[in-house]
């Protein structure tokens, strides 16, 4: 592959390395967005590479560079690898396109590259961002896409640059026989590189951009896609899962993402004061069938029968004794409502309807996620519920229809094993509810809360579960090998124990609210807080919580570091971008301009009532002599105005004066010049085209010891013209003469 030096031209004039360099950047940062977009490291390092390589040999004025027929069979081969990834992959068509567009711009890095070449790089690396826009609605690409914006503008400030310093290598002024040669060109334009102004200007430039941007994007709303999607991965719950399965050798990490805020309020109490032992428990759904280390809900999601306009209403009584939980979910495309045991009555957030199971699940009724922060309100029962409450609650579940016991199916030797431990742990409390049959709840919950304590008394808590034994029953691996595990195996344990010993039980998962801000006076939940524990149920207090997971050793696992404040303070921020800005539908388009609409007629409005007012000033000074306060701020405006056009007009009449040009009036300074080097060049002064024009007046002063005062007068009077583009008034023609002719008059002499 051939590496070319740039000429002397290319390095001066063009100044080639100076648009070379942030151009390469600019194609890296466009690519590396897109590929960690796409999730993609392989586009990522290729691009790295042929980024990386280009800017070493152009930090060494050189060019590497491919000939163009290789160049035109490696689109070809790029053309058919994406044809074929098109076809047999699942890959998104937005995908297999900015595929292409990222190899197109890495072949054209090694090719020989002109105006044009640079004109289809940067185009190119734009519609990839483009492209990367259409797949990715991160926060991160929000950022990247700011400093892109600069990034770009500087790029095209300096590639318009370059193109000004070729204009002016081709040109030729009046007096000039011909254009100069690159190689007069590039020497006579050395001048300090303006990086500086172009910072400064930058923002003149990126500003405007980002007002278009910004009006772009209320012009064009989003609609569901893969943006909502990518939306959803990104702030769905992490830590709360719909199904149990034991048995994973793995570690279990905490995530601190927000999930819930929940305002607790009841007869007498506040948050702080969480009424109950219940009420800090938000239940998402209830699992009641155990088979192969495994949990699930044996209904399925037909237990989702109900319609929450179905339930009969609540008397007051119910209502002033019932505990109120206001709910704000800090996620998108939540479907599971998360409330506590027994809640009879919730009410969500407004165009949302509520399915509910016998059980007192909550489900948002369709499958299609939801853009908006979900808030809803629970009335829930304190436990134990009292007559009334627990005649309610039967039913809900069906006076009629019959309780079904969990099941539970467990290897032979396993349950036999288990069940063996369980009458161990309760064989006198068995022997009293066979002696006592009549008391059979009260002895079912003294079992409950037995096992209850011995687990939390001989197992341990921790999120280390790699020492499990997937060959083994979940919940016998727990209570005779590993000994320890989380919450999910101490529920399990007890829920399993529980139906063993005919008290029925089962899991129910969600989250517990331990975490509490006085500031806000509400309970904050998050991801690591999700948790399963232990419902038993018994005829006198329903179903009732109970939860053998060792809560001091769980709340040591969840200690946070000290800087956890600034994790939550970007996640409220990408949550809100979520919300606001990746979820902008057509109903916020919507709504925001009918806000827009009605500040304008009120604005409208209020002009039309001021012409009314001038009207009407303007006929009590027709009528009466009489000048109001009205006519005297509008005449006070009219004079304003009138003032500022003045200017302007004045300021734009000296602006033209100044720069008024004087066709022709500058040529002959040409031929004093010419003839003042070719007097230099007879006397025996050596002229070669690389030297600046100052620099041979220097030699010529130092040569023939001339005045330097007027040489140099002669020489920038050059510059300003053939450089600057501003021909020399008549008093600098007169003053050129006068040095030529004291220089002339100094050279005979000698």
């Amino acid at each position: 592959m051939p590496l070319t030096r740039y000429t002397t031209a290319e390095i001066v004039l063009t100044e080639r390395r100076r648009l070379e360099q942030p151009l390469l950047l600019l194609i890296w940062l466009g690519t590396a967005m897109f590929s960690l977009a796409e999730g993609n490291l392989l586009y990522l390092l290729s691009c790295t590479l042929g980024v990386g390589v280009n800017w070493l040999v152009v930090r060494r004025n050189m060019e590497i560079h491919l000939r163009h027929a290789y160049v035109n069979v490696g689109v070809v081969i790029s053309l058919v690898v994406i044809v074929l990834e098109w076809r047999f992959t699942n890959v998104l068509p937005q995908v297999t396109v900015g595929h292409f567009m990222m190899l197109i711009q890495l072949l054209k890095l090694f090719e020989r590259k002109r105006a044009r070449d640079y004109i289809q790089l940067i185009t190119l690396n734009m519609l990839l961002v483009v492209t990367t826009a259409l797949i990715c609605s991160a926060m991160w690409f929000a950022a990247a896409l700011v400093g892109y914006l600069l990034l770009a503008c500087y790029v095209a400030m300096v590639f318009t640059i370059k193109r000004g310093l070729d204009a002016a290598g081709e040109a030729r002024l009046r007096g000039e026989a011909g254009p100069l040669s690159p190689r007069q060109v590039a020497w006579n334009v050395v001048r300090q590189w303006p990086g500086r102004a172009l910072l400064r200007f930058i923002w003149a430039v990126t500003i405007p951009a980002l007002i278009v941007g910004v009006l772009a994007f209320f012009l064009t709303p989003r609609t569901a896609g893969s943006l909502l999607e990518e939306a959803q991965k990104n702030i769905l719950s992490e830590g709360f899962d719909t199904s149990i399965r034991l048995g994973k050798p793995k570690n279990v990490y905490l995530s601190d993402r927000i999930v819930l805020r929940v305002k607790v309020r009841g007869p007498g109490f506040k948050s702080s004061q969480a009424a109950g032992f219940s009420s800090r428990y938000l239940r998402g759904v209830v699992l009641d069938q155990y088979q192969g280390s495994s949990w699930k809900n044996a209904a399925g999601s037909e237990r989702y029968l109900l319609s929450a306009s179905q339930s009969p209403p609540l008397d007051s009584t119910l209502h002033h004794d019932a505990v109120r939980h206001t709910i704000h979910s800090m996620t998108l495309g939540q479907t599971d409502l998360f409330a506590p045991y027994p809640t009879v009555w919730l009410k969500p957030s407004k165009g949302i309807s509520v399915l509910f199971s016998r059980s007192l699940e909550y489900l948002i009724r369709g499958a299609s996620p939801t853009r908006q922060r979900l808030c809803y309100e629970t009335l829930s029962f304190p436990s134990p519920p009292g007559d009334r409450p627990r005649a309610y609650l039967r039913w809900i579940r069906g006076q009629t229809e019959p309780l079904t016991p969990p099941s539970v199916q467990l290897p032979s030797v396993a349950r036999k094993r288990v069940g063996a431990l369980a009458e161990v742990w309760c064989g006198d409390l068995l022997e009293k509810r066979r002696n006592d049959p009549q008391h059979t709840d009260e002895i079912n919950r003294e079992i409950a809360q037995r096992i209850e304590n011995r687990l939390q008394q001989n197992y341990e808590y921790t999120l280390d579960l790699s020492q499990s034994d997937p060959s083994r029953d979940g919940v016998e691996d727990f209570l005779f090998y590993m000994r320890r595990g989380h919450c999910e195996y101490f529920a399990s344990a007890m829920v399993v124990m529980c139906n063993l010993l005919d008290v029925p039980a089962r899991v129910a998962v969600g989250f517990v609210m331990d975490e509490y801000d006085p500031d806000a006076d509400e309970f904050i939940v998050r991801d690591r807080d999700a948790h399963a524990w232990c419902e038993v149920f018994t005829e006198a207090k329903d179903w009732e919580l109970f939860d053998p997971t060792p809560g001091g050793a769980r709340l040591a696992a969840m200690e946070r570091p000290w800087y956890a404040f600034i994790t939550d303070f970007f996640q409220e921020i990408q949550f809100h971008w979520y919300q606001q800005v990746v979820g902008y539908d057509f109903a916020e388009q919507r709504e925001l301009s009918e806000q827009v609409a009605d500040e304008f007629i009120e604005a409208w409005d209020t002009f039309v009532w001021g012409l009314v007012q001038l009207r009407e000033s303007f006929w009590n000074l027709l009528q009466r002599g009489v000048v109001d306060r009205v006519l005297l701020r509008f005449l006070l405006i009219l004079q304003g105005m009138a003032v500022v056009v003045i200017v302007a007009i004045v300021g734009q009449y000296l602006r033209r004066r100044r720069r008024q040009k004087q066709p022709g009036a500058g040529e002959g300074y040409f031929s004093l010049l010419n003839r003042l080097l070719a007097l230099l060049e007879r006397r025996g002064l050596a002229i070669t085209p690389d030297q600046t024009l100052l620099e041979q007046m220097r030699r010529a002063r130092d040569q023939f010891d001339l005045p330097e005062y007027r040489l140099d007068a002669l020489a920038r009077l050059q510059y300003r013209w053939r450089w600057g583009r501003r021909e020399p008034a008549a008093e600098e023609l007169r003053q050129a003469r006068e040095h030529f002719e004291a220089l002339c008059k100094h050279l005979g002499a000698k």
